[in-house]
């Protein structure tokens, strides 16, 4: 947060739910929205991958406290959390939907628009010739990040007998047969984890193509990297996007994926 509120060049900063516990929730979302206003930006809140029953009802409890913290708006991850957001009348053009909640046509956007929902995420599946085709007015796309692999409720520090019911969220990690090893957060206020590619995605490179998509804004997506990683890919960023200079990404990681972005999901 630190490292991003440092920039100028951008508008808004999400701010991760499972990043606060669920004792001083409000509390330190107040102190994170007063820190983005006091740059100049607007403070989001990311809702949770899963929105299970208990979740909902803490959501509820706090509602009065979440919207008095000076959250400007809510990037909403599931189904479960639009229900949610209808049902306590929150003001649906302050709301950005999430990849997760598909847009893969310009029919399912036009649904999405049609119900309120008039801000979303570009799925993260669809190649360039397919993003060409779909209308991204109204649209973020996602331009770096370590995206999500799997999102499952069976607690890796649980199955080794680890858990202690931590309040907030930690990273442990996987290694598979070729011994690279896959960030693994888990999000114990709501027990659940998600696996991250070890790989980010990167097309901040690509920024000169990509520009031609003509989305409504950029994100950049930081989940498991240091303060100094997110320095270095703002940077960059700023170098590809606003001086039309080649960024060197080579110091943030050794390897990047374009994603689906040239071959696509099928």
């Amino acid at each position: 947060l630190r490292a991003a509120a440092e920039q100028d060049f951008f508008t808004r900063i999400y701010l991760d739910s499972s990043k606060n516990n669920h004792g001083s929730f409000a509390a330190q979302l107040k102190e994170h929205a007063g820190r983005i206003h006091a740059a100049g930006k607007q403070a989001y809140l990311a809702l949770p991958a899963v929105f299970r029953t208990r979740t909902v009802q803490f959501y509820q409890e706090q509602w009065k406290r979440i919207c008095g913290s000076g959250i400007d708006g809510f990037l909403v991850r599931t189904q479960d959390e639009l229900g949610f957001l209808e049902q306590m009348q929150y003001a649906r053009e302050s709301c950005v939907t999430d990849h997760g909640l598909y847009t893969y046509s310009n029919y399912t956007k036009r649904c999405y628009q049609r119900a309120g929902w008039r801000y979303d995420t570009v799925p993260l599946e669809l190649n360039k010739k397919e993003l060409r085709e779909r209308e991204n007015t109204d649209s973020e796309l996602i331009i770096y990040g370590h995206l999500p692999l799997m999102t499952s409720a069976q607690c890796i520090q649980k199955t080794f007998g680890r858990c202690g019911k931590a309040a907030g969220s930690a990273v442990c990690y996987l290694k598979d047969r070729y011994a690279k090893e896959f960030p693994v957060r888990n999000v114990c206020s709501e027990c659940y984890n998600t696996v991250y590619n070890p790989q980010p995605l990167s097309l901040i490179q690509l920024a000169e193509d990509i520009r031609k998509l003509h989305p409504a804004s950029f994100r950049l997506w930081f989940t498991t990297e240091q303060e100094e990683t997110v320095r270095l890919v703002l940077k960059n960023t700023k170098q590809a996007f606003l001086e039309h200079r080649q960024p060197d990404l080579s110091a943030v990681a050794d390897a990047y994926t374009n994603g689906h972005y040239k071959r696509g999901a099928l």
